[in-house]
């Protein structure tokens, strides 16, 4: 004799819609990721002007304003970077837009599957799913 434990509709329906929730969070991960990246690529091209070259005029005079060197600066954000960031962009730029699409799609069904979710359970109040679902800031 074997055990079955049967799975009720609305626990098919939150454990389809957590999973959804979880591929949101995914996905927005790594778009965070692309988009850090390719602002690091963006900002190895695009140096800004060195700093305090107006120091004495715009701030107070003969204070030591403890300016950054240029060439420290230019160190800092090229150390450790190859110049092949500056390729980069494009296939950067490409990725984020497929994360982007992705991401549209995955928010469409994660919707969709809310909805299913809340019609079965007004259709069907006392089929609640077995497990509570808690919310993340509630413990």
């Amino acid at each position: 004799m074997s055990l079955v434990a049967e799975t009720s509709t609305a626990d098919r329906l939150s454990d389809h819609r957590a999973a959804l929730n979880a591929e949101r969070r995914r996905v927005a991960h790594w778009r965070r990721l692309v988009r850090a990246r390719l602002d690091v690529a963006i900002a190895v091209i695009t140096v800004p002007e060195p700093l305090g070259a107006d120091g004495d005029t715009l701030l107070a005079p003969g204070a030591d304003h403890d300016v950054p060197r240029h060439v420290e600066l230019l160190r800092s954000l090229r150390a450790g970077l190859p110049m092949a960031e500056v390729h980069q962009l494009e296939a950067l730029r490409d990725l984020d837009c497929r994360l982007a699409r992705y991401q549209a799609e995955v928010d469409v069904a994660f919707a969709a599957a809310t909805d299913r979710f809340v019609e079965h359970l007004a259709d069907e109040p006392v089929a609640r799913p077995a497990r509570t679902l808690v919310r993340p800031d509630r413990g």
